[in-house]
């Protein structure tokens, strides 16, 4: 398994974690997904905290109103992170602090990282819901988040889509547990297969059998 040491990390800081193949291997990446959202440097961050409330108060939103708290920080991640593809046949993961804080950029996975650690930080649960295309595995990942009674979808990488827009026209859904800091809520409809990842200080790295396409 090759090193991987680009700009912003340093190969002292790497740690290999085998992962199986399959649908073991796709629980484990969703758990190390969600354990970062909702850990000590995402839901649990006071910085990720403070910025969220300075998000919401600037937005206007009425206190109580979880509807509006979803809007403005749906808005925010899709204004805040420029979207860049990962490098071919590694995926990045970043700590949600690191994105706001750091690093503005990445792919699908680090959007609804950040927006599921903000949403976390002001008590508002979430889950990650992935998509794949044309019978290939999933190759997308958005979320959503709890309101009481009803989910809401958000995909903030499409950045002409407002709150509750969901990708169309996919083969297959995959909807896993309620984040938490240590993993998603073991219950999910369907699941896909990753193979490893990798953690570089601040920074996740999932490594594939192969590069995943990912919608823009």
């Amino acid at each position: 398994m090759p090193v991987i040491t680009p700009e912003r990390m340093s190969a002292e800081n790497v740690e290999r974690i085998a992962m199986p193949p399959g649908i073991a291997g796709t629980d484990k990446t969703i758990d190390v997904m969600a354990a970062a959202a909702m850990g000590k440097f995402g839901a649990q961050s006071p910085t990720v905290r403070n910025k969220t409330i300075d998000v919401i108060r600037a937005a206007g939103v009425p206190e109580r109103d979880k509807a509006g708290e979803v809007r403005a920080v749906h808005e925010f991640v899709k204004k805040h992170l420029r979207y860049v593809s990962d490098p071919l046949a590694v995926e990045f993961l970043t700590y949600p602090e690191t994105l706001l804080l750091s690093r503005t950029d990445g792919d699908c996975d680090d959007h609804v990282m950040l927006e599921a650690a903000m949403l976390g930080s002001i008590g508002i649960p979430s889950r990650f819901v992935t998509y794949g295309f044309k019978g290939n595995p999933p190759s997308h990942v958005a979320m959503q988040a709890n309101l009481g009674k009803e989910w809401i979808t958000l995909d903030p990488i499409v950045k002409d889509q407002l709150a509750g827009w969901e990708v169309p026209d996919y083969d297959s859904r995959t909807l896993y547990g309620v984040n938490t800091p240590v993993g998603y809520a073991k219950k999910k409809l369907s699941i896909a297969g990753l193979i490893g990842f990798v953690l570089v200080g601040g920074i996740l790295l999932l490594l594939h059998k192969s590069a995943m396409k990912r919608i823009s």
